[in-house]
């Protein structure tokens, strides 16, 4: 696996947020997930969300949205991000500009959740190393139903 890109302040250690997101069809009905774990690697919490329409990238973008909301909601101050959207992550890296218009919104509130924490880093994987958040999303497309666990 690459490196941490750092976004914020130092590189972060302590919370990891894995995230992911899918369409079926693309566009089609969504599903967006998180997983939370403390710096341990426990997981701390699961968290998707049903959508009746959108594509891949607004159901990966909603689902860092989730991952990030939560980890605020606990007090993280430092997290590391990890998801299998190049796309995602090198547009909230700043190393790829966001064109599509449907992603423009959900992009300026990640950046704004993202300003705060204290530090911010995150990297690629690919969806063999995001078993979990990738099992979320498959999840929700056969329950049609949002939700948040506590481990």
């Amino acid at each position: 696996m690459s490196e941490f890109f750092v976004i914020k302040g130092t590189s972060a250690s302590g919370y990891l947020l894995q995230f992911d997101g899918g369409a079926v069809p693309n566009p089609g009905s969504c599903g967006s997930g998180a997983v939370l774990f403390d710096s341990d690697g426990t997981c701390l919490w699961e968290l998707g969300e049903y959508s009746a329409y959108g594509t891949n990238n607004t159901a990966e973008y909603r689902g860092l949205e989730l991952g990030l909301e939560k980890a605020l909601a606990i007090g993280v101050r430092h997290i590391n991000i990890e998801g299998d959207s190049m796309l995602v992550i090198k547009q909230i890296c700043r190393l790829w500009a966001v064109k599509a218009p449907g992603l423009k919104d959900v992009y300026k509130r990640v950046s704004s959740l993202l300003q705060k924490f204290d530090s911010v880093s995150c990297r690629h994987i690919y969806r063999e190393h995001n078993i979990r958040a990738d099992a979320i999303t498959n999840e929700l497309q056969l329950t049609k139903t949002s939700f948040e666990r506590k481990i």
